[in-house]
């Protein structure tokens, strides 16, 4: 099926079905699972939604401190399924977590109505907005004619998606593309050191771009990083992360407990926590890979076999916590690990400053082989708790 015609069924089914398709305007939503209005009453959605700090210091337990769950980016179509005065319930097509008692896909939000726009109210849509990513359709992942950016451009985050203008001339330094930016068509040059192409690679293509990316997004760079973000599924910026505060203050009736970044003035906070990290990483390089967390990922990839080797892009699971593999053979690993720990960023770590018995890859295997328990570390090398291991393939 061609990309305009998944688009168009997509939009059609969503009418019927749902309510009505609408575009992402800003270039980073919080997505949450219950109402604002609901979770504190006593605060404006608006306010509420600023508000929504970095992470909790126990954000498992603690869901009124941080509830994101997702976001959301710039140019992103979803459904709007049910509206209240000031905040719409959405459905993603682009990922989703499963529902492990009924095996249900879920990917039903909250978020603000100001931040969306129907696409009714935008001519010819459908000719100048890139193919929805959709988890029914995996080959939307890598849709032809599709730019997704690489890198922060302008304030837009990695894996803002964009339709390729065809009709323009081609140049070396920049792709040629369409933007929707306060309701209005325009026609936008995005430079190709920030962006990717989409193009027809093999698995073992994409995996590479896979790692590719998160090496970039990783690279040292002065004294900033990615900063951890509990749902956060975006990179505009880095951060100086030498200084978090917590901050224990009352609200919305509750003791609240968070982390800040003291130099952080935005409202939407940006970066990653585990899951989304390799989810928009895995979809920046063209790969249809879709699950929001780690219980999800969990149950939707093949574990690695005694046969099978490791492989760059390869993913280290433990309970509530995801990791990726970049160099098995020097046992280099990416990671966005959370304050608790000692970190509150993305970066690239060794495997023996991750796990207390595993200096190589192999020994992880044979954890993993012979369902061994191992003993995770903090920044200070001490014990913060033992685990089961499990290698995942990214992708088969």
């Amino acid at each position: 099926m061609k990309p305009k015609q998944c688009l168009f069924l997509f939009l059609i089914s969503s009418k019927i079905s749902f309510g009505y398709p609408a575009l992402v305007t800003v270039p980073v939503i919080d997505l949450i699972s219950i109402p604002a209005s609901k979770l504190c009453p006593e605060k404006t959605p608006i306010e509420y939604y600023n508000q929504i700090p970095l992470a909790a210091t126990d954000a498992r337990k603690d869901h009124n401190s941080c509830p994101r769950q997702h976001q959301a980016l710039f140019h992103e179509v979803v459904e709007v399924i049910e509206e209240g005065k000031l905040e719409a319930k959405v459905k993603i097509s682009s990922a989703y977590y499963l529902n492990l008692a009924t095996g249900q896909r879920v990917g039903n939000f909250w978020t603000l109505k100001e931040n969306l726009i129907p696409l009714s109210k935008l001519p010819d849509a459908l000719k100048f907005l890139p193919t929805p990513i959709n988890f029914l359709k995996p080959e939307t992942a890598n849709a032809p004619n599709t730019i997704t950016l690489i890198r922060p451009w302008r304030n837009w985050s990695v894996g803002t998606r964009f339709l390729l203008n065809l009709t323009e001339p081609t140049s070396s330094r920049y792709h040629q593309t369409y933007c929707y930016q306060d309701g209005e068509l325009v026609k936008l040059k995005v430079p190709k050191r920030a962006a990717r192409i989409s193009l027809a690679l093999s698995t073992t293509e994409l995996r590479s771009e896979f790692v590719k990316l998160v090496e970039i997004w990783t690279a040292k760079h002065r004294r900033l990083a990615i900063p951890y973000v509990w749902g956060g599924c975006s990179y505009i910026q880095r951060l100086p992360m030498l200084t978090t505060k917590v901050i224990d203050r009352p609200g919305c009736d509750k003791e609240l407990n968070y982390y800040q970044v003291p130099s952080n003035l935005s409202t939407v906070q940006t970066g990653f926590d585990c899951s989304g990290l390799v989810l928009r990483a895995a979809q920046a390089a063209g790969l249809p890979y879709f699950y929001k967390n780690t219980a999800t990922l969990l149950h939707e990839l093949s574990q690695i076999s005694e046969s099978d080797p490791v492989l760059p892009g390869d993913l280290i699971w433990i309970q509530g916590h995801v990791i990726i593999i970049i160099d098995p053979a020097a046992g280099l690993c990416v990671e966005a690990r959370d304050y608790g720990h000692g970190y509150g960023y993305v970066q690239q770590i060794r495997l023996d400053q991750l796990f207390k018995e595993t200096e190589t890859i192999q020994d992880l295997k044979n954890a993993h082989l012979n369902q061994k328990s191992i003993s995770r570390l903090d920044k200070s090398g001490q014990v913060v708790g033992t685990y089961q291991v499990k290698l995942l393939k990214l992708i088969d």
